[in-house]
């Protein structure tokens, strides 16, 4: 099988599942994950004469449902499928395009959700494997990789969390999965 980047769907709720946040309910009414606020007004789908329409970013539970649930706009994506091509509702899609840009590194690295799952799958390690770094460092390999880290994949690891520690002590997890979660492994289909 070809090797192939996840769609914006999958990449998304890979992240959610990996950081314990996925809400596993079946069903239901759209969902509005997080987005900018006024992004709609800023496109001008909330001028007059357009649409009355104001996305209102989900709370609780329903902010970590599948992506499958969250409400499509035809004319506007969601910033984060827009950014790993999912194609727009204007027209229907027989194969999806798929690009690597710098920007989707910049989504899986700094947008809130993507930040939230980092941090909740370091509170998990956290909760999990309380002191040991390479057993922490084994587990997060397995929960995001299905396999273990090699020696030198160990190795850089470690020497990372050390890093880290001398510049933000106790976000050291929380990086260290960010990066995890931005790998073309972690990223893409083999």
């Amino acid at each position: 099988f070809p090797r192939v980047r996840l769609s914006a769907e999958q990449i998304r709720d890979s992240a959610l599942t990996v950081s314990g946040l996925l809400n596993p309910r079946l069903g239901g009414p759209s969902v509005f994950p997080a987005q900018p606020a006024g992004l709609y007004e800023e496109r001008g789908q909330n001028t007059p004469g357009n649409s009355n329409f104001a996305w209102k970013n989900s709370t609780g539970a329903d902010r970590y449902r599948r992506s499958m649930y969250t409400y499509w706009k035809r004319m506007m994506l969601h910033p984060v499928m827009a950014a790993f091509d999912a194609p727009t509702r204007q027209v229907c899609v027989a194969k999806r395009t798929i690009t690597n840009t710098p920007q989707q590194a910049l989504v899986t690295l700094n947008e809130p959700m993507f930040a939230e799952a980092a941090a909740a799958l370091a509170q998990r390690l956290a909760k999990e494997w309380p002191k040991d770094d390479a057993a922490k460092l084994s587990a997060v390999f397995r929960i995001c990789f299905a396999r273990a880290p090699d020696a030198i994949e160990r190795d850089s690891c470690l020497a990372f969390l050390k890093q880290e520690r001398t510049h933000k002590p106790g976000g050291e997890w929380t990086a260290m999965a960010s990066v995890l979660m931005n790998l073309d492994e972690w990223l893409t289909r083999e």
